[in-house]
């Protein structure tokens, strides 16, 4: 009985030592300070494209009217959410110049809009049991999975030549047209 009470306290002492040591701030990493000043010229930050590298990013566009109803022409507030996931890939610099090749994909979309009396239509790519209330705005959102396009871009970060246009144009213009708020967000966001 002896031995275990001795036993508990040394791994008693074990773990306070090592819960004091986990709970102090990293020495390893000094962060430089920040300098500047709000009346301090802009600073213009370049990207880095490195070949055989993937980029993911995410973006949401956010738009509010006010709008007539349709009836009654008393004013309403719309709101339209639209979310897409983008995938890049660099490839090697296009034959005989300077030029980066970079592959884009749209890989999910995500739209929801809403009113002044609630949500009207939520779709999401990537969910399918999402509640969708305009059939044709969510068969053309649909379309843009899988959209890819090619931009040729010079190492000043210019883009020079983009591929695939006809094919966006074709995925957005295919169907029954989108139409209110929401159709104008999403022809906006892909102009």
């Amino acid at each position: 009985m002896y031995r275990c009470g001795c036993f508990g306290r040394w791994l008693l002492a074990g773990l306070l030592m090592l819960a004091l040591a986990g709970c102090g701030r990293s020495r390893a990493v000094k962060e430089p300070p920040i300098t500047g000043k709000a009346s301090d010229p802009p600073v213009t930050l370049q990207p880095h494209w490195e070949s055989g590298k993937r980029y993911l990013y995410r973006v949401d566009v956010s738009t509010t009217a006010i709008i007539p109803r349709r009836v009654t022409g008393k004013m309403m507030r719309a709101e339209t959410t639209l979310g897409q996931d983008l995938s890049f890939s660099v490839t090697n610099a296009a034959a005989g110049s300077d030029t980066r090749v970079i592959r884009m994909e749209l890989t999910a979309v995500q739209m929801q809009t809403a009113r002044d009396d609630g949500v009207t239509m939520t779709f999401d790519s990537d969910n399918p049991a999402i509640f969708v209330d305009d059939s044709s705005l969510a068969d053309r959102l649909q379309k843009l999975i899988g959209l890819k396009m090619t931009f040729f871009v010079t190492s000043e970060n210019r883009v020079t030549r983009v591929d695939g246009m006809n094919d966006l144009i074709e995925r957005l213009s295919s169907g029954p047209s989108a139409r209110g708020v929401a159709g104008g967000v999403l022809n906006r966001s892909f102009n």
